[in-house]
């Protein structure tokens, strides 16, 4: 186990190794480093037999003392040399200068240190002053004994923080870690120690660290944590603190398989009141973000995270606080560990949510407790042929006074890579592989709701427990459950989130509303997110939904100006290909073919996947053709639309735009009973409103056009009510159904009652038309002739069946 073979190396029995004392230790100039190297012991990680990555053992820069200069170790550096030598990973490259003989001045390269006239040379230090930096000779002084009771000797020149005081120049390397400048920290604190880099004290190594990690530098983190490991006592929040930082490397080297491991055993040993709050939370806080980034990244998961738009937020460190906590009185001092077994605590149902079971326990193995368990609940425990196997010689460590079993079941078996289901009283312990990867995405989801619960109760307010809810929201919305999404996002808002955890909120509302119909709503949303995000990633998958909104609301400037943005501010490939053919989609809708086809033109190998492919190919065929429309036959770019409707599939339409487009390219070359049947899909999946009027009259107008009167009169007859706009084309074509299905009275009516309303000049001239032939139809010829010549004529005297036209006239 992790936590085990990090702490067998310097620990038998609960005592600590002694280190070389500061007065054991040879002369600068004599340093042998190879005495000074704790040894890697074969319980670590990356040694033989442990299956775990290779962690390089801690460089000793004592070595650096007898050449003045630490070089940079190189990547070949981790090889074993010709001699069979381990090479070690060297820390970054300094010059530390010694201190000189004559304090009272201080030269650069170019200047003598006895001419006070000589280029560069420094004026001595004023009373108070020190040529080392921000610390007093006198404030060396006053401060603490270096010894802090875990490592022999210490740093001369700074003092140990358990004790409450941190030194001036170590508060100046603080400064640089938490503004920002980690290599400038890593430096100073490189400087400052580099006499002392042998003996560092727990609380140093894991400063430089810290350092290292923010700098990006996670192999040399991994080195500095693991010695501050070693040179901490059992259990004390110094060791903690460096074996969080552990996993917290270990993930972002790659390593989350071995970080979710670590973390899991620490949850186990460190979760109770005991530990420090801040610990216990950082604990299972990296945790969830762990196993939340491994839930995301399976391949059903992922797949269904793209599709329903959801974005996860993840905390960093609040290295603030976790350096005052290792600067805390009694930050080296260890826990005490009984070990008095294990006991279930509370059992109302076989149910291992609700059995609460107390252990403390040191190397017990994992089948003799999962026999115990089973004679102490009234469960019965299944461990499958290859789990069995897994389980065989592998011990466990547990310190907690109150643990769900089934928290204890995830935590216990993480390390191992095992999997836990229950059905009515038996539980069954398998391997990963054993369950069916529908079976695992839901057993990971099970898994993390009850760890996202968890830190909900550690974090009671503030933005860590926004971000569990949110997490735990979006997590339900994955799984189907869309009303407890929405319960949760609304209590993450009550968190009252800000920045870029409250724009993602936004976003994930905007996401769920959109996806639930409520239009106006995610507009509203998507603009909140969009004003208060500064990530240029998450301002482009805004843009991208907010002109997928405007399309369906039927805004198309706004949509055309929403997906163009999406195009220049991501960098996310599925982001932009999606703006592509949304910006095409908007210019289609408004017919405005040559900034569609240029738009295409421009972006076409930005356009990824078959499916957005073939779409691409479908709408840049029709804005070509509509060049041609005027000309005999097909021609090539009717040729090319022939071809490119003929490769897009019945899965490629998905929404109601694109079966728009595919309707309008079909009915261009004629194929009405193909564009009939896109338009009948398009008008069941578009929104209500706008677009739902729009389809339904270019529905009945294809079928009109396709000698379907029947059909055509029943599609107008489905109107209740009609946008001003678009009411004289709706009565005009019922006019012509009624007209060719030989209800001329009927048509008469529609068309004068239409006259009675405002109507452009070309409006007024296309009514004129229609009931010139419904006169010329009765044999009223001067009366058609007059509405030929764009004059109305009088209604004959005999009474017309009056019909009353659908719909009614806008008020």
């Amino acid at each position: 186990m992790w936590i085990t073979g990090l702490l067998a190396a310097s620990f038998a029995g609960g005592v600590i190794v002694n280190w070389p004392s500061a007065d054991s230790l040879p002369g600068a100039s004599t340093v042998d480093s190879s005495n000074l190297s704790p040894r890697v012991s074969p319980y670590l990680p990356g040694s033989p037999g442990t299956g775990n990555l290779p962690l390089t053992p801690y460089q000793d820069p004592a070595a650096a003392l007898t050449t003045g200069a630490v070089s940079v170790g190189s990547a070949a550096s981790s090889a074993p040399n010709m001699a069979g030598a381990e090479s070690r990973q060297q820390p970054p490259s300094v010059n530390p200068t010694p201190r000189p003989q004559n304090s009272d001045a201080m030269p650069d390269d170019s200047g003598s240190p006895n001419d006070p006239n000589a280029t560069g040379l420094k004026q001595p230090p004023k009373k108070g002053e020190s040529v080392w930096g921000q610390l007093t000779e006198d404030a060396f002084t006053q401060l603490p004994s270096a010894d802090n009771g875990n490592a022999a000797g210490g740093a001369s020149n700074a003092a140990p923080t358990n004790q409450g005081v941190v030194p001036e120049a170590v508060q100046l390397g603080d400064r640089l870690l938490l503004g920002g400048n980690a290599e400038g920290a890593y430096d100073h604190y490189q400087r400052l120690w580099s006499l002392e880099m042998d003996r560092l004290a727990p609380w140093q190594l894991v400063r430089m660290a810290m350092a290292a990690e923010l700098s990006q530098r996670f192999d040399l983190a991994n080195d500095h944590y693991r010695l501050a490991i070693k040179r901490s006592a059992p259990g004390a929040t110094v060791q903690l603190l460096a074996l969080e930082g552990m996993a917290r490397t270990l993930n972002k080297a790659g390593h989350r398989r071995e970080s979710l491991a670590l973390l899991s055993e620490m949850y186990l040993m460190y979760s109770d009141a005991a530990v420090p709050e801040l610990l216990r939370q950082e604990i299972a806080r990296q945790l969830a973000n762990g196993l939340q980034q491994q839930f995301n990244e399976s391949p059903i998961v992922s797949e269904l995270i793209e599709n329903k738009r959801l974005q996860y937020h993840y905390t960093e460190p609040p290295f603030t606080y976790l350096l005052q906590l290792l600067d805390s009185v009694g930050a080296d001092q260890g826990l005490a560990s009984p070990h008095v077994g294990l006991e279930v605590l509370q059992q109302p149902s076989p149910m291992a949510g609700v059995v609460l079971i107390k252990a403390q326990l040191a190397g017990r193995a994992y089948l003799d407790l999962i026999n115990e368990l089973q004679g102490m609940t009234e469960l019965t425990f299944v461990v499958s042929d290859r789990a069995n196997r897994e389980l065989v010689g592998r011990l466990l460590n547990v310190q907690t006074s109150a643990m769900s079993l089934a928290t204890f079941l995830d935590m216990a078996l993480q390390p191992v890579d095992l999997v836990w289901q229950q059905e009515d009283a038996q539980i069954t312990v398998a391997t990963r592989a054993e369950l069916q990867e529908k079976d695992l995405a839901a057993y990971d989801y099970d898994r993390l709701a009850r760890l996202l619960q968890q830190l909900q109760l550690l974090y009671p307010k503030g933005q860590e427990q926004a971000v569990a809810v949110m997490h735990a929201g979006n997590n339900a919305r994955l799984a189907g459950i869309w009303e407890n999404a929405r319960d949760q996002y609304r209590a993450a808002r009550k968190s009252e989130p800000n920045g870029e955890l409250n724009a993602v909120l936004h976003f994930n509302e905007a996401s769920l509303q959109m996806a639930e119909g409520e239009k106006i709503e995610a507009l509203h949303n998507s603009y909140m997110a969009l004003d208060q995000t500064l990530q240029a990633e998450l301002q482009g998958e805004i843009h991208g939904m907010v002109a997928d909104l405007e399309i369906e609301v039927g805004n198309m400037e706004k949509a055309v100006r929403a997906a163009s943005s999406a195009t220049r501010h991501s960098d996310d490939p599925e982001v932009v290909s999606k703006a592509v053919l949304a910006l095409a989609r908007a210019y289609l809708l408004q017919e405005q073919f040559d900034d569609a086809n240029r738009a295409l033109f421009q972006n076409k190998d930005r356009v990824l996947g078959d499916t957005p492919q073939r779409l691409a190919s479908l709408f840049g065929s029709y804005c070509r053709y509509q060049k041609h429309v005027d000309k005999p036959g097909l021609q090539d770019e009717g040729q090319r639309l022939v071809l490119a409707l003929a490769a897009t599939r019945d899965q490629d339409i998905q929404n109601f735009a694109d079966a728009l487009i595919a309707a309008r390219a079909y009915s261009a070359i004629g194929i009405r009973n193909q564009s009939v049947e896109q338009l009948k899909f398009a008008l069941q999946e578009a929104p209500t409103g706008y677009w739902q009027e729009r389809i339904r009259y270019a529905l009945a107008d294809t079928l009109y056009q396709a000698s379907q009167l029947r059909e055509a009169a029943a599609v107008i007859n489905e109107f209740r009510k009609v946008s001003p706009d678009l009411y004289p084309k709706v009565l005009n074509l019922q006019a012509r159904i009624l007209l060719d299905s030989g209800n001329a009275d009927a048509s008469e009516t529609i068309c004068r009652t239409l006259l009675e309303s405002p109507l452009t000049r070309q409006q007024q001239a296309d009514v004129l038309g229609v009931l010139g032939n419904t006169l010329r139809s009765q044999g009223q010829h001067y009366s058609a002739a007059l509405c030929f010549a764009g004059l109305l004529p009088e209604p004959v005297p005999d009474p017309i069946v009056p019909v009353t036209p659908l719909p009614n006239p806008p008020q």
